[in-house]
């Protein structure tokens, strides 16, 4: 049986409108719902402590954080048992030549250890030691009771940044950058990675057993018929990249994925309602997919086909050959060796890129990125 329960979230300052931001969780289990009161209560109450400074709330330490970062923030979820990822992103960085981006980061270190070891290894960044009580110190597989706990943790963080004011880009710790991630959303309002290339009907056809679905988003949004391009490009994102200004409409959708809470944490997976939230706030026609769209910078939410998740290594391979690819998603275990890197330190980590893996195995369902990235 599911409930209704509404958890109200109010902080000091800082606010949109320069009034306390809100949060209205949506239906769900009775047990998910007191786990997502339980997580705002925490970060309503609970110490935050930001690169030694003590805060009374995470509003109050994330907010200090966001503001002595460099803007947008680049915001990471990490534990002390994968700190290693978001330390290879950012040697990963520097042997790109973007070592400017290093003073972006913001960290929401899940526990001691992780925040202990990114103020040893990277002071110029912002580190947030979150207080999330339960045990999150250690791995977390997919679908895991402790996975649910952090899976809406990281729907949290795009919003609770555009909520304090704050333009930020919040991303999974296992990605790649090969180019200036920053330099081109600079130009976006809103900015996600697809999921596949199923987000491109040209590379993936639509089929038959998707019409229902299609015709639903249209006819949510008052359309008389549906548009295959127009709903993969709202269906087919991942979560583990998204960029947002803080006045974008988009915002409105970030917040929703957040209030899907309790069904985050019963279903113990964030992207499936992130999906539903853009289907819901975002038009046929207000998100684009491609690198090179003339009308990108236009639209509510671009899907950026240079940002590559879910695909085979080739097709990075090709859009590195041709100079435009930005990023690569590891994706936890498939694909991390594709550009293997030593993370013992920056000038090891600078070393020239290997030769792309293997494509995925079929076994590693898209959804099925790690918990702690």
């Amino acid at each position: 049986m599911r409930h209704r329960r509404w958890f109200w979230l109010a902080c000091a300052g800082g606010a949109i409108g320069g009034s306390s931001p809100t949060v209205r969780f949506g239906p769900g289990p009775r047990n998910a719902s007191e786990v997502c009161e339980e997580l705002m209560r925490g970060f309503g109450r609970s110490e935050v402590v930001v690169n030694e400074a003590r805060f009374p709330s995470l509003w109050g330490g994330l907010s200090h954080a966001l503001a002595l970062a460099k803007r947008p923030a680049v915001m990471i979820f990490c534990n002390g048992a994968h700190y290693k990822l978001a330390h290879n992103f950012m040697c990963g960085l520097v042997a790109a030549g973007l070592e400017h981006v290093v003073a972006h980061v913001v960290l929401w270190c899940a526990d001691e250890a992780s925040y202990r070891s990114s103020r040893a290894d990277w002071r110029r960044v912002q580190a947030v030691r979150l207080a999330l009580g339960g045990d999150v110190s250690g791995d977390a597989p997919f679908k895991e009771a402790r996975y649910a706990r952090m899976a809406a943790v990281k729907a949290l963080m795009p919003w609770a940044a555009a909520a304090l004011g704050f333009d930020a880009l919040t991303q999974d710790a296992d990605l790649v950058w090969r180019g200036d991630v920053l330099a081109r959303v600079a130009e976006l309002d809103a900015a996600m990675m697809p999921d596949s290339n199923r987000v491109d009907p040209f590379q993936r056809p639509c089929k038959r057993k998707e019409a229902a679905r299609i015709d639903a988003y249209a006819a949510h949004h008052g359309r008389s018929s549906g548009d295959c391009a127009a709903y993969r490009c709202v269906s087919s994102v991942n979560g583990g990249f998204v960029y947002a200004r803080a006045r974008s409409s988009i915002v409105a959708a970030l917040r929703d994925w957040f209030e899907r809470c309790p069904t985050i944490v019963a279903d113990r997976e964030n992207q499936p309602s992130l999906v539903a939230a853009l289907e819901e706030r975002v038009p046929p026609g207000g998100c684009v997919y491609g690198p090179t769209r003339k009308d990108a910078a236009a639209a509510d939410l671009v899907v950026m086909g240079e940002v590559v998740s879910g695909q085979r290594p080739a097709v990075a391979r090709d859009l590195e050959r041709r100079g435009r690819l930005l990023a690569f998603h590891c994706n936890f275990r498939s694909g991390c060796s594709m550009w293997r890197r030593d993370t013992s330190s920056a000038t090891r980590a600078a070393s020239p890129p290997t030769s792309p893996a293997a494509p995925a195995s079929r076994h590693h369902h898209h959804h099925h990125h790690h918990p702690w990235t």
